[in-house]
């Protein structure tokens, strides 16, 4: 199956801060949301730990370097923002949009040729401490080490970034066979939510060492993975049996949303829950995994003249489990339940940073 490449830039597709299903947000929410969702994060990356998820941690530290970014961004006054104000996706998302995540981009393209034209840090200190000292207003060399700081920062980290190219490891080769995994993430264009795919795979000796950018088929399909949100079971299926260089053998997906805050448009159980709670979050986060349980002969003596693959593996159900991350006060309210009442498991985070659940 050969799909057809999406033309259109990322951008082009973003929609314009008029749509109504998009919000707004002033400075000070804007620090207050992003704080808060940053928090949640933290906690994600701590329980991926815990639990020996290690192959998402990475990702999630891409996400929390660009919320960190962002904050420093947004800590501008109005009269002197950088690009435009926050934008988010209010309804079953709760994340920024996309094209805030691709402006943060552009900015780090041109952080070098700012702090060019910045003082540096130290002189800039220096200058605040002699105004402070003599009695001279100091707002504009504060705003000037705010635009160092965020520029200084961006430049220094790697940030999420939307159109990253897929990352493949070698394992080791056993038998006739090597083994590597393949990762990448997006931001889901029908969810709106940061999405992390992680492939475990096999080839045959008899090809050549993999490599993705001589596979267009894969490449086809994970390019799907950006633009739909794909069936895991189906996605799987689609790379057994049109990948002839490869034997996919477990691909799990993470799906770190919605996220639901008191500046997003939340159902009414979200709504009830919250009420009264001064600084109300809510993360939650899907794990699927699709695993094949075996091989079985496919084709004959023409496939195997050809080099194609003679097995095709056989996928269990999908594995799916939505869980939930959330300040402590609220897990008491929801013990191990959901919103609406199902078996959850529900991560509660103590003011120390502690975890229950």
């Amino acid at each position: 199956m050969v799909l057809k490449p999406i033309k259109e830039s990322a951008l082009s597709r973003v929609p314009s801060s008029d749509d109504t299903t998009l919000k707004t947000l002033e400075q000070q929410d804007s620090l207050s949301y992003i704080s808060r969702l940053y928090s949640r994060l933290e906690d994600l990356s701590l329980i991926f730990k815990n639990e020996e998820d290690n192959f998402i941690i990475p990702y999630v530290e891409l996400l929390k370097n660009s919320f960190k970014g962002l904050y420093l961004k947004y800590q501008l006054p109005e009269e002197k923002k950088i690009d435009f104000d926050l934008i988010i996706n209010p309804f079953n998302s709760g994340y920024p949009t996309l094209k805030d995540f691709i402006a943060l981009n552009e900015n780090k393209k041109k952080a070098k040729e700012n702090l060019d034209s910045i003082p540096k840090k130290e002189d800039i200190l220096e200058i605040i401490k002699s105004g402070v000292m003599h009695g001279i207003a100091i707002d504009e060399a504060q705003d000037m080490l705010r635009r160092y700081n965020f520029y200084n920062f961006i430049d220094r980290n790697e940030l999420f970034d939307y159109n990253a190219s897929p990352f493949t490891s070698y394992i080791k080769k056993e038998g006739s066979r090597r083994f590597y995994t393949l990762s990448w993430g997006n931001l889901d264009w029908l969810w709106k939510v940061p999405v992390y795919y992680h492939m475990c795979f096999q080839q045959d000796s008899r090809n050549d060492p993999f490599e993705l950018n001589k596979v267009n088929v894969l490449k086809g399909l994970i390019l799907q993975t950006k633009n739909s949100h794909v069936d895991l079971n189906i996605l799987a299926q689609q790379i057994d049996s049109n990948v002839e260089e490869i034997h996919p053998k477990v691909i799990e997906r993470f799906t770190l949303g919605p996220y639901f805050d008191g500046l997003t448009k939340n159902p009414e159980e979200i709504h009830a829950l919250f009420n009264g709670d001064a600084e109300p979050s809510l993360q939650k986060f899907i794990r699927e995994r699709a695993t094949s349980e075996r091989e079985k002969p496919y084709g004959g003596l023409w496939e195997k003249m050809w080099g194609k693959k003679t097995v095709r593996e056989v996928f269990s159900v999908t594995y799916s489990e939505t869980r939930m991350v959330v300040p402590f006060r609220i897990k008491q309210k929801l013990g191990n339940y959901d919103e609406k009442g199902n078996p959850c498991k529900i991560y509660g985070i103590k003011n120390d940073g502690g975890i229950v659940g």
